[in-house]
């Protein structure tokens, strides 16, 4: 524990205010009590009003140590000020939750406070430990009452526990070394409990300030995502609608004069424009109901190949034009247990993001290999502490590699949320409503698969997309 500053001056104050009437110190305390009390509410931040607390409490008249506890994790631990002025959890002095009843038992009780003897709390190592902190003052303020140290073996230290609505205790106050011959009476311990109960409205109603202050701004920050969403979104939108009337239009207006091969490249290229529409559109969709928890999956066995060839189908014309290779390694006979729909819209949206965040030229991979859970983790360690992967399940594990600029380590944590897009992508050319990536992450989720990234962020070496699917067992190739 943290010594507390006390001076040879504090040490005859304290000889003093012993020497006065009860009556004296009570108006004393009572003063000091009131004082603090209004200074409570002038602080609704609760680091700050934590803060404040622990510098009041230290200086109400008439102890030589007070001691603020509040609950943290599985224990009641001493809470104080670093030499810094931050606050400090001393887990070291923690109180175990299983001795608050033996000390606050109705044996102890005084008013609604308890008072422990200290013969009690040294039994306990809890005790041990903090009462060696204080001796030296023990000691000298024995002698500046004129006092042997030992006189202080019978004294008491005064707990005045902190409750919260539901009468839980969630922390305490303790009153320790008074000074010599205070005598307290009900109306001191009284205005003892006064301050503790000021000091747990005071958290309590800071702790309600933190929390509406928290919902405000996720409601600004939603306001702000809303908006994000639907310029973004516009703008995604309005593309693919152009380019699918601009071809209309020119089929329209030069129909006899097109040949029948500019005709199907109209046609070709108002077809993909639709298929990015679509895509676009399901994934705002499914977006919506996955925040509704409203996603469904049907579940059955799919055969691997035939996903991926759906995909490269509607993708061979962009990978045609920009005159890239694309290498794909699936066995034909790898079944995995989803939804066909969603697991074609997950392979869409991963190699038609490899495609536009690649330069023209550079080729694309995607391939398969199936593999146990232990031989998963051991060679993807990414997927160590996913819970939702069986120890008893083999599983597919699908790449989409391509060989661009990569992704950055610092931006990667947040690939897989709402909205999130490359500091990058967003000034370039490369259009894109941030849903994509965190519609794979849910709809793999859903199905009981997982995917991540794997990226130096080394231009050239690309990013490599995987995803894990459960293999369907009764229709593998041994």
């Amino acid at each position: 524990m943290q010594k507390p500053h006390i001076s040879q001056g504090d040490l005859v104050r304290s000889y003093e205010l012993s020497t006065t009437s009860q009556a004296v110190y009570r108006q004393t305390l009572m003063k000091y009590i009131l004082d603090a009390d209004v200074s409570l509410s002038f602080h609704s931040d609760s680091e700050m009003l934590l803060k404040h607390i622990i510098r009041t409490a230290k200086y109400i008249p008439g102890f030589g140590c007070i001691a603020l506890y509040l609950q943290d994790r599985d224990d009641i631990c001493h809470v104080d000020l670093s030499d810094s002025e931050q606050i400090i959890y001393l887990h070291q002095e923690s109180l175990p939750v299983t001795l608050t009843a033996q000390f606050l038992a109705d044996e102890y009780g005084v008013e609604n406070a308890y008072a422990i003897p200290r013969s009690v709390l040294e039994q306990h190592e809890w005790m041990r430990k903090v009462l060696p902190t204080h001796k030296a003052h023990d000691d000298a303020a024995s002698l500046a009452a004129g006092r042997e140290g030992s006189a202080q073996q019978d004294e008491s230290m005064l707990i005045i526990p902190l409750m919260n609505s539901g009468k839980t205790l969630f922390g305490f106050f303790a009153f320790a070394h008074p000074i010599p011959d205070l005598e307290l009476t009900s109306e001191e311990i009284g205005l003892l409990t006064l301050f503790a109960r000021q000091v747990t409205l005071a958290i309590k109603s800071a702790a309600i300030h933190t929390e509406l202050s928290e919902a405000l701004q996720r409601a600004q920050d939603s306001e702000q995502l809303k908006n994000y969403f639907l310029i973004t979104a516009s703008h995604e939108l309005r593309t693919p609608l152009t380019a699918i009337q601009g071809y209309l239009e020119l089929l329209d207006n030069f129909r006899a004069t097109l040949s029948e091969d500019i005709r199907a490249n109209f046609l070709t290229n108002a077809r993909r424009a639709c298929d990015e529409l679509t895509l676009l559109l399901r994934n705002v969709m499914d977006v919506s109901h996955i925040d509704q928890d409203r996603i469904e999956v049907k579940l059955r066995s799919v055969r691997l190949w035939d996903a991926v060839e759906t995909i490269v189908e509607i993708l061979n014309p962009l990978i045609l034009k920009e005159k890239r290779s694309l290498n794909v390694g699936v066995p034909d006979m790898l079944y995995v247990w989803v939804d066909d729909l969603r697991l074609r819209q997950i392979l869409l949206n991963l190699v038609n993001n490899a495609l536009k965040y690649s330069p023209e030229g550079t080729h694309i991979a995607i391939y398969a290999e199936q593999m146990t859970y232990d031989v998963l983790c051991q060679r993807f360690p990414a997927v160590l502490p996913i819970e939702r992967l069986s120890d008893n399940k083999e599983y597919a594990v699908v790449t989409v590699q391509d060989w661009g600029y990569g992704i950055a380590a610092e931006e990667q944590p947040q690939l897989f949320t709402r909205f999130k897009r490359l500091k990058s992508a967003i000034n370039g050319p490369q259009r894109g409503a941030g849903l994509g990536l965190y519609l794979c992450s849910q709809l793999s989720e859903a199905m009981r698969g997982y995917i991540w990234l794997e990226s130096t962020g080394i231009p050239g070496e690309g990013s490599a997309f995987r995803v894990a699917l459960p293999l369907k067992k009764s229709e593998k190739v041994a």
